[in-house]
């Protein structure tokens, strides 16, 4: 029983511990991505051949047809996915299709296929700078990445929780009573330095691992990373242009992802850069604005990103909640307008209602007390619409 307690409590930290330390320079390319490649060259040439039959006008009876030559591309189609791959890959541009066409008949099987990944060392080589960006941005290819987004998921923790904590009076540095020698009338209570020393420690740390990440992205190939990207290139019957290295950075910088990891760096900044007090409006706002670290926690966990996965596919009927919510608003918040708004009153220059009554000992009787509506408005009833939905 204890055994297997601690096998239980282990797994997780040997997954955690298993694999390359770093990056490694050389990844080799498994023959699964080839098949990926000959399926989708396929899909394509038999969605060819039936718009071609379909424009002749034929009607064309489903024939046998033998294994090899049902399951075989054209070779110029061959040629040019190989001459893509081996120049975006390896940098290589020379590459004999000849001598895979076994048969001569001009077209290439899966055997013949596969055996340009048997005969040549297919593999992936990264640069520096890419394996310092997979590091970063991949925390599943090597230990050190893993570290790294232990060290970044346990910053977003630490500086949204000294935002949070710094705003309770308790924590906060008290300013001298009006007897007190150094009064000062203006002064306000503010959070202790200690908040800012964790602010100025976490906001270094994000902006060094941010800004490695924005520098490396211009030498980093993203085409070759992300396999199913690489696949569509592949097959694609357009030209292919790989990125300029200002494009590759344009790319990473306007990521919603990487967005959400610059907002929740820039307020630092902006609030020194403005020079304006603690008290201006300005500097408040861009300091509520650091629960955006918040947000970056979801490229940590795997459940925020399946609930984004599932928000995104269900946009349509979220509209239709959107809309239901809308027309809800209106027709309800008209109505308590009608209801509720009161009388205009021209002394206090605004709509008043009554709200209770008090006994009136000079005439003995219950007078109404009136009081400002709040359903002054349209607009204004609508957050009533909303809370009581």
């Amino acid at each position: 029983m204890a055994r297997s307690c601690f096998e239980e409590l282990w797994a997780p930290l040997k997954l955690c511990f298993s694999g390359n330390f770093v990056v490694p320079a050389e990844q080799p390319i498994e023959l699964f991505f080839f098949q990926r490649v000959f399926k989708r060259l396929l899909e394509k040439k038999e969605h060819r051949d039936s718009l071609a039959s379909s424009t002749r006008g034929q009607c064309e009876q489903p024939q046998e047809k033998e294994a090899e030559e049902y399951q075989a591309i054209p070779l110029v189609e061959f040629q040019r996915a190989m001459v893509r791959f081996f120049r975006l890959v390896q940098g290589v541009y020379d590459f004999d299709v000849m001598e895979y066409d076994v048969n001569k008949d001009g077209k290439i099987g899966w055997y013949e296929f596969c055996s340009v990944w048997r005969d040549r060392s297919v593999s992936l080589q990264f640069s520096l700078a890419e394996r310092i960006f997979l590091t970063l941005e991949e925390a599943d290819r090597s230990i050190l990445g893993r570290f790294v987004s232990l060290l970044v998921f346990v910053a977003i923790f630490v500086s949204t929780g000294s935002f949070i904590v710094s705003t309770v009076p308790d924590w906060h540095s008290g300013c001298l009573l009006e007897h007190e020698a150094g009064f000062d009338p203006d002064c306000r209570p503010t959070p202790l330095p200690v908040f800012e020393d964790v602010d100025l420690f976490c906001v270094m740390f994000f902006t060094v691992e941010y800004g490695l990440r924005l520098v490396t992205s211009a030498f980093t190939r993203g085409e070759i990373i992300d396999r199913e990207k690489l696949v569509q290139l592949l097959v694609a019957d357009d030209a292919v242009r790989t990125p300029s290295w200002l494009r590759r950075v344009a790319n990473f910088a306007f990521d919603r992802s990487n967005l959400v990891d610059a907002c929740a760096i820039l307020p630092w900044y902006l609030e020194r850069i403005s020079g304006a007090g603690r008290n201006n409006i300005f500097i408040q706002v861009i300091r509520l604005t650091r629960v955006v670290r918040a947000f970056r926690l979801g490229r940590r966990f795997e459940a925020v990103i399946i609930i984004m996965r599932s928000l995104e596919r269900s946009l349509r009927a979220l509209y239709v909640l959107l809309l239901n919510l809308l027309l809800g608003m209106i027709i309800f918040g008209a109505l308590m307008y009608m209801a509720e708004q009161g009388d205009w009153d021209s002394v206090s220059q605004q709509y008043v209602r009554e709200v209770g009554s008090e006994w009136n000992d000079v005439t003995h009787v219950w007078e109404p007390v009136m009081a400002r509506s709040p359903f002054e408005s349209i607009p204004a009833c609508f957050w009533w619409a909303i809370v009581t939905a």
